[in-house]
Protein backbone atom coordinates (compact mmCIF):
# COMPACT_ATOMS: atom_id res chain seq x y z
CA UNK A 1 0.00 0.00 0.00
CA UNK A 2 1.19 3.19 -0.98
CA UNK A 3 1.85 5.72 2.12
CA UNK A 4 0.40 9.27 1.05
CA UNK A 5 2.48 12.43 1.63
CA UNK A 6 1.30 14.09 4.72
CA UNK A 7 3.41 17.59 5.46
CA UNK A 8 2.13 18.15 8.67
CA UNK A 9 3.07 15.37 10.23
CA UNK A 10 6.54 15.00 8.94
CA UNK A 11 9.58 17.52 8.89
CA UNK A 12 11.08 19.34 6.49
CA UNK A 13 11.37 17.67 3.33
CA UNK A 14 14.40 18.00 0.34
CA UNK A 15 14.11 19.87 -2.75
CA UNK A 16 14.30 16.49 -4.53
CA UNK A 17 11.42 14.91 -2.61
CA UNK A 18 9.31 18.30 -3.58
CA UNK A 19 10.22 17.87 -7.16
CA UNK A 20 9.39 14.05 -7.11
CA UNK A 21 6.04 14.80 -5.06
CA UNK A 22 4.71 17.74 -8.03
CA UNK A 23 6.41 15.85 -11.07
CA UNK A 24 7.96 19.37 -11.86
CA UNK A 25 9.80 19.21 -14.70
CA UNK A 26 13.47 21.15 -13.76
CA UNK A 27 15.08 22.76 -16.77
CA UNK A 28 18.63 22.45 -15.38
CA UNK A 29 20.62 22.35 -12.27
CA UNK A 30 20.89 26.31 -12.19
CA UNK A 31 16.99 26.18 -12.06
CA UNK A 32 17.11 23.85 -9.71
CA UNK A 33 19.64 25.16 -7.10
CA UNK A 34 17.21 28.02 -7.45
CA UNK A 35 14.09 25.76 -6.67
CA UNK A 36 15.88 25.11 -3.41
CA UNK A 37 17.41 28.09 -2.08
CA UNK A 38 13.36 28.93 -2.67
CA UNK A 39 11.81 26.28 -1.42
CA UNK A 40 14.33 26.35 1.52
CA UNK A 41 13.68 30.06 2.73
CA UNK A 42 10.03 28.80 2.68
CA UNK A 43 10.38 26.33 4.61
CA UNK A 44 12.56 27.92 7.38
CA UNK A 45 10.51 31.21 7.11
CA UNK A 46 6.85 30.10 7.26
CA UNK A 47 4.90 28.33 10.22
CA UNK A 48 3.95 24.78 8.45
CA UNK A 49 -0.02 25.23 8.98
CA UNK A 50 0.72 27.79 6.29
CA UNK A 51 3.12 26.94 4.31
CA UNK A 52 0.85 23.75 3.84
CA UNK A 53 -2.44 25.18 3.85
CA UNK A 54 -4.75 24.06 1.24
CA UNK A 55 -4.81 25.45 -2.21
CA UNK A 56 -6.86 25.13 -4.85
CA UNK A 57 -6.94 26.14 -8.55
CA UNK A 58 -7.25 24.18 -11.82
CA UNK A 59 -3.29 24.67 -13.08
CA UNK A 60 -1.45 24.23 -9.36
CA UNK A 61 0.80 21.08 -9.47
CA UNK A 62 -0.86 18.61 -6.81
CA UNK A 63 0.76 16.35 -4.60
CA UNK A 64 -1.67 13.22 -3.74
CA UNK A 65 -4.26 14.93 -5.76
CA UNK A 66 -4.07 18.38 -3.00
CA UNK A 67 -2.87 21.84 -3.84
CA UNK A 68 -0.56 23.42 -1.53
CA UNK A 69 0.17 27.29 -1.02
CA UNK A 70 3.50 26.34 -0.84
CA UNK A 71 3.64 24.65 -4.71
CA UNK A 72 1.19 28.05 -5.54
CA UNK A 73 4.25 30.20 -4.16
CA UNK A 74 6.71 27.99 -6.20
CA UNK A 75 4.67 28.71 -9.21
CA UNK A 76 5.10 31.97 -9.01
CA UNK A 77 9.15 32.26 -9.41
CA UNK A 78 10.89 32.31 -12.71
CA UNK A 79 13.80 29.25 -11.61
CA UNK A 80 15.78 30.11 -14.78
CA UNK A 81 16.72 33.00 -13.18
CA UNK A 82 18.30 34.16 -10.20
CA UNK A 83 16.98 33.57 -6.56
CA UNK A 84 18.11 35.21 -3.38
CA UNK A 85 16.68 34.24 -0.34
CA UNK A 86 18.90 36.83 1.46
CA UNK A 87 17.82 40.00 0.11
CA UNK A 88 18.28 42.50 2.70
CA UNK A 89 16.11 45.37 3.00
CA UNK A 90 18.21 48.47 5.52
CA UNK A 91 15.24 50.84 7.35
CA UNK A 92 13.51 53.16 5.30
CA UNK A 93 14.06 51.35 2.12
CA UNK A 94 10.99 51.77 -0.06
CA UNK A 95 8.68 48.55 -1.55
CA UNK A 96 5.39 48.44 -3.76
CA UNK A 97 2.49 46.51 -4.00
CA UNK A 98 -0.27 46.76 -6.85
CA UNK A 99 -3.81 45.76 -5.04
CA UNK A 100 -7.38 46.33 -6.67
CA UNK A 101 -8.32 49.95 -7.52
CA UNK A 102 -10.82 49.93 -4.44
CA UNK A 103 -8.90 48.81 -1.54
CA UNK A 104 -7.56 51.30 0.88
CA UNK A 105 -4.45 52.43 1.05
CA UNK A 106 -2.86 51.68 4.62
CA UNK A 107 -3.29 48.11 4.81
CA UNK A 108 -0.11 45.88 4.81
CA UNK A 109 -0.99 42.51 3.85
CA UNK A 110 0.08 39.18 1.59
CA UNK A 111 3.42 38.33 1.02
CA UNK A 112 4.75 39.69 -2.57
CA UNK A 113 5.75 42.80 -2.33
CA UNK A 114 8.40 44.86 -5.61
CA UNK A 115 11.05 47.56 -5.84
CA UNK A 116 9.62 50.60 -7.21
CA UNK A 117 11.18 50.29 -10.65
CA UNK A 118 9.51 47.43 -11.23
CA UNK A 119 6.65 47.21 -14.23
CA UNK A 120 3.09 46.20 -12.93
CA UNK A 121 3.31 44.60 -16.06
CA UNK A 122 6.10 42.19 -15.44
CA UNK A 123 4.57 41.13 -12.18
CA UNK A 124 1.49 38.71 -13.35
CA UNK A 125 -1.04 39.86 -11.64
CA UNK A 126 -4.66 41.10 -12.73
CA UNK A 127 -4.75 43.94 -15.38
CA UNK A 128 -7.07 46.15 -13.48
CA UNK A 129 -4.64 45.41 -10.22
CA UNK A 130 -3.44 48.85 -10.40
CA UNK A 131 -3.63 50.82 -7.30
CA UNK A 132 0.18 51.48 -6.27
CA UNK A 133 0.63 50.76 -2.40
CA UNK A 134 3.92 52.17 -1.25
CA UNK A 135 5.55 50.90 2.10
CA UNK A 136 8.94 51.11 3.70
CA UNK A 137 11.00 49.74 5.81
CA UNK A 138 10.00 49.95 9.25
CA UNK A 139 13.48 47.89 10.46
CA UNK A 140 16.27 45.93 8.51
CA UNK A 141 14.70 42.42 7.58
CA UNK A 142 15.80 39.53 5.05
CA UNK A 143 13.15 38.53 2.43
CA UNK A 144 13.30 36.09 -0.96
CA UNK A 145 13.84 38.02 -4.02
CA UNK A 146 13.11 36.46 -7.08
CA UNK A 147 11.53 36.84 -10.72
CA UNK A 148 8.05 36.35 -11.38
CA UNK A 149 7.11 33.67 -13.28
CA UNK A 150 4.40 33.79 -16.19
CA UNK A 151 1.29 32.19 -14.47
CA UNK A 152 -2.44 32.39 -14.80
CA UNK A 153 -3.97 34.77 -12.49
CA UNK A 154 -6.86 33.30 -10.45
CA UNK A 155 -7.01 34.07 -7.24
CA UNK A 156 -10.03 36.12 -7.09
CA UNK A 157 -12.98 34.19 -7.12
CA UNK A 158 -15.26 36.91 -8.80
CA UNK A 159 -12.68 36.94 -12.07
CA UNK A 160 -12.53 34.63 -14.61
CA UNK A 161 -8.33 33.22 -14.98
CA UNK A 162 -5.97 35.60 -16.40
CA UNK A 163 -2.65 34.16 -18.31
CA UNK A 164 -0.23 36.98 -17.29
CA UNK A 165 3.62 37.35 -18.08
CA UNK A 166 6.23 37.98 -15.23
CA UNK A 167 9.88 38.65 -15.72
CA UNK A 168 9.85 41.63 -13.00
CA UNK A 169 11.41 41.59 -9.67
CA UNK A 170 9.34 40.53 -6.93
CA UNK A 171 10.02 40.52 -2.81
CA UNK A 172 8.50 37.29 -0.30
CA UNK A 173 8.11 39.20 3.20
CA UNK A 174 7.01 36.23 5.61
CA UNK A 175 5.56 38.69 8.24
CA UNK A 176 5.12 42.01 6.46
CA UNK A 177 3.18 43.67 8.87
CA UNK A 178 6.31 43.51 11.49
CA UNK A 179 8.70 45.20 9.19
CA UNK A 180 6.76 46.90 6.66
CA UNK A 181 5.06 50.88 7.47
CA UNK A 182 2.27 51.75 5.05
CA UNK A 183 2.19 55.45 3.32
CA UNK A 184 -0.68 56.94 2.38
CA UNK A 185 1.31 59.52 0.04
Amino acid sequence: MKTLFNPMFRGRITIDEFIALTAWPVPGNAARVNMASAFGFFQENVRRDLLWSPENSPWLRKINGRGYKVVSWMQGICFELPVNPNRIFRKGDPLHSYRDPGEKLGNVRGNWFTFPSTDPDRLAIYPDQTRLHKFKAKSDFVCLQSAVSDAYCGWLPDRPPRYRHGGGQQLFIPNPALVLEALLG
